[in-house]
């Protein structure tokens, strides 16, 4: 499992090989996108690598940002929201390798609940 946190301020990716552990917190903007080699292993028909840190940017900017007025709204905009760019980043994995992955893929962009 490898992971990317993608936040306004920048990305920091986490090298699960060369870290026995890992620790650090979430703060409210930031995501942690956990995902396994199947994703950033999956090639082109020009055996070309997927581009897990560009796909991440489009997801995140594409499709409407809802907006809310109580936590729990926020809570469950913020879910949507997440749900939608799993969408879009395992959309842009198919449409890389034409449709047919030649391994398993599996993706979970966390959040902070509060």
């Amino acid at each position: 499992m490898h992971s990317v946190a993608a936040t306004a301020a920048g990305d920091q990716t986490v090298d699960p090989y060369r870290a026995a552990l890992y620790r650090g917190r979430l703060r409210p903007g930031q995501r942690l996108l956990l995902y396994t080699d199947g994703v950033i292993e999956a090639r082109d028909g020009a055996g070309r690598f997927f581009d897990l840190r560009s796909a991440v940017h489009r997801a995140e900017r594409s499709g409407p940002r809802a907006s809310a007025t109580s936590r729990d709204a926020d809570a469950d905009a913020d879910e949507v929201t997440l749900q939608q760019d799993l969408g879009t980043l395992f959309t842009a994995v198919g449409a890389h390798v034409g449709g047919v992955l030649k391994d398993d893929a599996a993706a979970l962009w966390l959040r902070p609940l509060h």
